[in-house]
Formats: C-alpha cells, structure tokens, sequence
C-alpha cells in the first residue's frame, strides 16, 4: 500500500496514494492505524482523495480507524471522499457513526478544536 503519513503533536494525516481500498491494502492500513495509535496520537485524519473503490475489507479497515481513535480518547476522520465511498458509507448506514470532512484542512481544524475544547474542560476540573 501507497500512503504518506504527516504526523503532529495533535493529530496524524494517513494520505493513501492507491486508488482501490480492498483487501489488499486493508491489513497494513490497519497496521498504520495501530502502530499511529500505539505511539500516543490518538487522532487521525484518513486522506481519501485519490482511492475511487472501497470494498468491505477497505470498509473494515475504516471502522476500526474509528473504534481505535475513539477507544484512546480522539477522533478518526475521512476526509476528501469521491462519491463511490460516500455512497459505500450511506448503504451501509455508517455515515451517523463516522466522522467525515470535505478537506483534510476542515478536518485538521475540527480536531484542533476538540483538543482545545479537552484542554480547557480539563484545566476547569482540576481547579477544585
């Protein structure tokens, strides 16, 4: 599998360069999930501009971005989504579970914001 990973403090941007999200790139895009995630970022944004198909391992892979984001406290977007995914994720009726922006940009900037927003709420609890 073809990917890029920009890494922050905050978040990582995992851009697949592949143009099919099957079965044969879905076990190491698990593997890059888990490894980001083991490494403390628990926030990641799935690039998608460039993959045009995604089958149910490619769909399994997504949703256990998902879960493992959200199991270590962050969030797991899909950003820049072609049409063929978007309706793969209505069909199945995911789109109320997954997080989705129309750029990496927005997504990046929902993330900052959700971090701002821990930060602040734990900075209030501990004053007592």
């Amino acid at each position: 599998m073809k990917f890029t990973i920009k890494q922050t403090e905050s978040y990582a941007v995992l851009s697949l360069q592949e143009k099919q999200l099957n079965s044969m790139c879905a076990p190491e895009l698990k593997s890059q999930i888990h490894k980001i995630v083991n490494e403390g970022c628990c926030n990641i944004v799935l690039d998608l501009k460039e993959v045009d198909f995604v089958d149910s391992s490619g769909l399994s892979g997504i949703l256990l971005g998902h879960r493992a984001c959200r199991e270590a406290g962050g969030l797991f977007f899909l950003a820049e989504s072609q049409a063929f995914v978007m309706r793969l994720i209505t069909i199945s009726k995911l789109n109320d579970q997954l997080d989705m922006a129309d750029t990496v940009l927005d997504a990046q900037d929902l993330i900052m914001k959700n971090e701002l927003r821990k930060e602040i709420e734990g900075n209030g609890q501990g004053d007592n």
